[in-house]
């Protein structure tokens, strides 16, 4: 397995917590490298406004590479929704879509959705839903163009009140006949027992977030990681497992992302796929 850390877009507005490291990104490349991450995960911003070159420009100079696009903050900062019951506000999150995915094109990386595909909206869920896949439907054809993955994230229902277990997000994608897309496993939002259901039943993930209980930093929470991680070996999984949790504001953030990293060692040493990955994760001196 791969690791990777997400890190946020600076223009992104810092009126509300966000999960990743904010710190500047040359710092933040420079840290992951010699903690022996593989890569990073960006929550972009405006797609538009984001200096794309510049960025990996920085990430291939940092020897790492671009694990995925994250959207959730299309939604969280902008209001964005690919279902959105006005026009003009879900044509703007088709756009912004259809550039992460031209984007994820460039940088070879998989592109997430979550709550950015949107909510029900209307007295009858069927118009949300229709809305959703008439969206999806135009984005996979511009994925397939670019040869990208873009990966559903089933979301426990006080976050987003659709697609909120495995099987339904694959039922909607056989449904849908989206070819391009995929589901991405997050550890806060798909409980161990629904994962352990999966073994046989349905294709491994095409992505994996690691967080504890509502995205507090890993070992802080309740979700029993030495099982998790050793289901998802079960699974033959063997992409990226990228870290997406909030920030701890008491400490600076390298000596935080060093934690997560000796944290993510221990983890995967207990479930015995410390081999699996290309390079072991150590804590910084």
């Amino acid at each position: 397995m791969k690791t990777s850390y997400m890190w946020i877009d600076p223009r992104l507005p810092n009126d509300h917590r966000i999960t990743g490291l904010s710190m500047p990104l040359a710092s933040a490349l420079e840290a992951m490298a010699s903690l022996g991450f593989d890569g990073v995960e960006l929550m972009i911003g405006d797609p538009e406004a984001f200096d794309a070159d510049a960025f990996a420009s920085a990430v291939k100079g940092s020897g790492l590479e671009v694990s995925q696009i994250c959207t959730g903050e299309l939604s969280g900062s902008y209001g964005l929704a690919l279902n959105h019951p006005d026009l003009a506000r879900r044509k703007a999150a088709v756009r912004a879509a259809e550039k992460c995915i031209r984007l994820a094109g460039r940088w070879r990386c998989s592109v997430g959705i979550g709550r950015f595909r949107g909510k029900i909206w209307d007295a009858e869920p069927r118009a949300s839903v229709e809305r959703m896949t008439d969206s999806m439907r135009f984005l996979d054809r511009i994925a397939g163009d670019e040869g990208v993955k873009v990966l559903l994230e089933p979301l426990r229902p006080d976050i987003c009140d659709t697609l909120n277990s495995v099987s339904a997000t694959t039922a909607f994608i056989d449904a849908a006949g989206l070819e391009s897309f995929g589901w991405l496993l997050d550890t806060d939002h798909v409980e161990l027992g629904e994962a352990s259901g999966l073994r046989g039943e349905t294709e491994s993930p095409d992505f994996v977030h690691l967080a504890d209980s509502m995205h507090a930093p890993l070992g802080r929470g309740k979700i029993d990681f030495r099982a998790y991680l050793s289901l998802i070996a079960s699974m033959e999984y063997q992409g990226y497992c990228s870290i997406e949790v909030f920030s701890d504001e008491t400490v600076n953030e390298r000596q935080f992302l060093s934690e997560m990293a000796g944290v993510l060692s221990k983890f995967f040493r207990e479930a015995e796929i410390k081999g699996k990955i290309r390079k072991a994760v150590h804590y910084a001196s």
